[in-house]
Order: structure tokens, then sequence, then C-alpha cells
């Protein structure tokens, strides 16, 4: 049942996890365009809302049902009367227990707290948790679990200084982070296993730097064999090949791809966003970096032409649709055929080929991984003195 508490009680609970290491996870990507979900935890609920300096306590396995109206929430217990704020703060009231959270579509479970206001959207949902808890997460999600263990760590050891260099990104819509591939993929505690979590365990508050500065630990599933260099010194070009005539450590299933489709069907893919090529004639790649990636891709059409780069062709016709921007193009008669490598940006540490290193003859560590693919560094414990310090 519900009970009201004095706020003060709060402190020791929901207020808590609010310490210098804590971040705020916008769970847009799993909760977007929702109106209302359910909260609940085995261990119980503590409650604090806006307007209010009392706390609502909610019993284990009880759930607290949370709507939007306009631009006011409505809460209430399935059997109580309806409460209305314009910012909730739900927390367990027992150190390690878990936050379920359900909609229609979607149901997770998270550690730390969760926020949630009225937006133009819908609901926005934050998760407030730890670096090392929000880790556990991210690893899971990010890498296959049957990877190396080293290069799981290495994943750890890059999500970890990729977090807390990049935890200012989503600073003006309320959090640091969010839950999709915009920054990194999290969906809490559901897609845990235990070799992702021992990964992280290991590689407790290790972070990347250079030159003693946290890096932007970038990475991207498969390089296609060789890295992009990027804007930090850090970030350069690498090979994943461990000799001419061998394989690429980032070899798996769909590592090189081919595309196919009539000038007609390209046109329609690209008509969305490039409505003005209308009467498609050729497409080529009329600019390559010294890795063979597109750095420019030159369209023709009967009334128009457009020169975009590699990366904003993918954006056009879909990131899952074209891999990489490591692909050559060909065109005969009305057949276009991209033949491609590698899935991602490309830029920074390669997925599958950390796993590739880490299974080799020569058993890379995790921290050798990392010093492969980002150029001079040093691998760290996360300092005080680091908090604000990002090259």
């Amino acid at each position: 049942m519900l009970r009201t508490l004095i706020a003060c009680i709060l402190l020791s609970s929901s207020i808590a996890c609010a310490k210098a290491d804590t971040l705020r996870i916008g769970l847009i990507s799993q909760f977007r365009g929702i109106d209302s979900v359910s909260v609940k935890s085995s261990a119980g609920l503590c409650v604090t809302y806006s307007g209010s300096k009392l706390v609502t306590c909610i019993d284990p396995g009880r759930e607290l049902k949370i709507s939007r109206t306009s631009d006011t929430l409505e809460f209430s217990e399935s059997d109580g009367g309806t409460n209305q704020a314009d910012l909730l703060h739900i927390s367990s009231d027992t150190p390690g227990a878990v936050i379920t959270v359900s909609s229609g579509k979607t149901k997770d479970s998270f550690r730390g707290a969760i926020e949630i206001t009225p937006s133009a959207k819908g609901l926005l949902l934050v998760n407030q948790v730890d670096l090392e808890e929000y880790m556990l997460g991210v690893v899971a999600c990010e890498m296959p679990s049957e990877f190396d263990v080293e290069a799981l760590k290495a994943q750890a050891v890059a999500a970890r200084t990729y977090a807390w260099a990049n935890r200012n990104k989503h600073r003006k819509e309320g959090f640091d982070l969010c839950d999709s591939t915009h920054c990194q993929m999290y969906s809490g505690v559901d897609r845990e296993t235990e070799r992702t979590t021992k990964a992280v365990r290991d590689t407790k508050d290790l972070v990347a730097l250079h030159h003693g500065k946290l890096i932007c630990a970038l990475y991207s599933a498969d390089c296609g064999g060789i890295t992009e260099s990027g804007d930090k010194p850090y970030l350069c070009s690498v090979s994943d090949k461990p000799d001419d005539d061998g394989p690429d450590y980032c070899d798996r299933s769909g590592h090189a791809w081919t595309l196919t489709w009539t000038l007609s069907e390209l046109e329609a893919l690209l008509e969305p966003r490039l409505p003005k090529l209308q009467g498609l004639k050729s497409i080529t790649v009329s600019k390559a970096d010294e890795c063979g990636r597109a750095v420019e891709v030159k369209i023709e059409a009967d009334k128009g032409s457009v020169r975009l780069s590699g990366q904003k062709l993918r954006s056009v016709i879909g990131v899952n649709v074209l891999l990489s921007t490591a692909f050559t193009i060909k065109k005969d008669g009305e057949k276009v055929t991209v033949d491609g490598r590698g899935y991602g940006h490309g830029i920074g540490l390669c997925q599958f080929g950390a796993n590739g290193l880490a299974k080799s003859d020569q058993g890379y560590s995790f921290e050798r991984i990392l010093k492969h693919y980002y150029h001079d560094i040093e691998i760290k414990p996360l300092s005080s003195s680091q908090l604000t310090d990002t090259d």
C-alpha cells in the first residue's frame, strides 16, 4: 500500500546514488513515444515528486502506474488514488535492487534510480546510475558475450572511457548520454551475462588516456581490414591483417558484402532524401582515401547532380544497408553493383578485430588490443584529477 514518510528518509535511499561518478542515461530508444509506464521493484520503491516534501513508498512487488496528461504526470498504485507531479524520482529502498519499467511494448530492469518527466513526445525516462553499473549494461549490448574475454575487457575499457569523455553529450536535453548507437547501446540489467560482467569487474575504473587526458574511444563492429583515421592523433589508421596473405583479424560472416540495384531501384532509395535527382544516370566513387574508403561519391541524373561524402550516402541509403564506407561502385548498363567490406564507421577499436587479436596465436591482452587501435595511449584508473580532462 501507499505509505508517506518525511523527506529526510530520501537522503539514505534515492539521492544516495547521486555521487561524482553517476551518469544520467536518457532511455529515449527503449521508451520512445510512450505515454504511460508501470514501475515496480521486488524490494519496494521510494518515490519523490515535485512540489512535495514527502516521499511515497511502494511495497515490494506492487506497481506504480504513471501516465502523461498534457504537461503533467499522473501516478497511482492500482488500488490507490491518483496524484499529480511535474517530475518523479523513483529509487529502490534496498541497495543493489533493480527497478523494472514496463510499457505496452518494452520491459527492462535498471540499477540506480529512474527519473520521469513529461515531454512533447511522451514520457522522458532517465536512468541515474553509477558508471560501473552502467558499464555492465553497455558491454553486454555492444559486444557478443561469446567473444574472447580479453576482447570483452578491451570493450569495457573503451566503453568506460567513451562514456566519461562524452558525458555531457545530451546536457541540453536533461541527461548525459542516450541509450542508442548515437552514444552507446544500453538496456539495463536484462542483457547482462556472467562473461560481460566479469570483463567489467576485472577492468574496474580503467580508462584510456592520451598525454594524461581521456580519449574519445570510438569503436565499430568491423573495420573491413583497416581502420579509418579520425580527427585525433590517437585515432590513426591501423591494419587488421596479421600478414599480407592471411585473412583480416576482423574476418566474420558478412565481412565482405555486395549490393546490386537497377538504376531505377537506386533512384527510389535516394529519392526521399535527394528528391531532385530524377532520371539517375550514374553513380561513382569520385574520391577515395588511402584506406580505400569512399570519401566522395558523385551522382549524376537527367535533372541534377550532386557530390556527397561516403558517410552521407550511408545515411541516405541506410547504415544497415550500406554497411560501411569501404566500398567500390561499378555500373554496368542499368545495373549498379556495390562491393564493400566491414560494418560501421571503422574508426578506433574494431570489435571483431579485437576478438581476432585475442584469439590469435599471439593471444593479445586487452591492454595490447587497445594500444593496437589507439595510438600512444596509457591504461590507468580514472582518478579525480582526470574527471574533467578530455583530449
